[in-house]
């Protein structure tokens, strides 16, 4: 491998790094956005859930919950 081609796999290396922030960057702003629309309907299942009563309605119930662990993780990812 010539000195040429170590420049030339650096030079695309660097690209593909900035391709890379520029993508977490745009995705760290989305996700304030995210969060709030998790957090509605977070609110609007266990407001759902509150009336029908618990365990009467499990469909809402496993969203509910499965909304809450994308809401911890999605939380996670921001505090990195």
């Amino acid at each position: 491998m010539s000195q040429k081609d170590l420049f030339r796999m650096l030079a695309e290396s660097r690209l593909r790094q900035k391709d890379c922030s520029a993508i977490r960057s745009r995705s760290l702003e989305k996700i304030p956005q995210t969060q709030d629309a998790l957090l509605r309907e977070i609110e609007q299942l266990r407001d759902r859930i509150r009336a029908a009563g618990v365990g009467q309605d499990s469909l809402a119930e496993k969203r509910y919950i499965k909304l809450l662990e994308a809401k911890r993780i999605l939380d996670q990812s921001h505090a990195s």
